[in-house]
């Protein structure tokens, strides 16, 4: 019995091996096919993930592959598609993730409808545009919280860059006269500390937009101001 087993053993264990080949081999192709649609994504190019996504298939990255070729096509896609995508990797990352873009995109838009449909979903809850949208929303409905300038102010300045959700949410909250005008100049103060001039052009649009071919000439040439 025990030849007998010596004899089976590495013949099994063989065989075990030579079938899981082939799945270690489609595997490691569809390694390579992830890489290239990770680098296609960065270059943005669109039809090179388009033709690469059936390779990925059942690949255990797959949701990233999926939301790669999406993602770099959002501006165009149909709802009827980012929702299939939604569904079909519902309680991953890259479901959670693609709805944050999708929100943003819907709030440039002005889709307040269709947002507000969709960010009940919103799991993350972390982007501040998100936020502010979300927060101007509420205010259109007349369903905002007494703190909501502060909600607004308070993300408004935590970002640096330039951006819209904020952005647009202080511009309707200063027409509400919920935001004042010392609230925009101190966000333009900080463009100015942070040196994001396209901050600085947002906030004084807001408050004060006859200043702006002034304010282009003060920051093309700083040093002409400075007494």
């Amino acid at each position: 019995m025990q030849f007998l087993r010596a004899i089976l053993t590495p013949l099994v264990a063989a065989a075990v091996l030579a079938g899981q080949a082939p799945l270690a081999l489609a595997q490691n192709r569809g390694d390579d096919t992830l890489l290239e649609m990770s680098q296609a994504f960065r270059k943005g190019d669109r039809n090179k993930l388009a033709q690469l996504l059936p390779a990925a298939r059942g690949h255990a990255l797959e949701p990233w592959a999926a939301y790669w070729e999406l993602r770099a096509r959002l501006g165009e896609a149909q709802p009827a598609e980012i929702q299939a995508f939604l569904q079909r990797y519902a309680g991953s990352y890259q479901e959670d993730r693609l709805r944050n873009d999708w929100l943003l995109l819907l709030g440039q838009r002005r889709d307040w409808s269709q947002f507000s449909e969709q960010h009940p979903h919103y799991r993350m809850s972390d982007d501040r545009e998100v936020r502010c949208y979300a927060l101007l929303i509420d205010q259109i409905k007349g369903t905002a919280t007494p703190t909501v300038a502060e909600d607004v102010r308070g993300n408004w300045y935590a970002i640096r860059d330039a951006d819209d959700g904020c952005t647009h949410a202080a511009r309707e909250l200063y027409g509400y006269k919920k935001l004042s005008a010392l609230d925009i100049w101190r966000k333009a103060r900080l463009g100015v500390e942070a040196n994001r001039p396209r901050v600085v052009r947002n906030a004084v649009e807001i408050v004060s937009p006859e200043s702006l071919p002034l304010l282009k000439d003060v920051l093309d040439a700083p040093s002409q101001y400075l007494v």
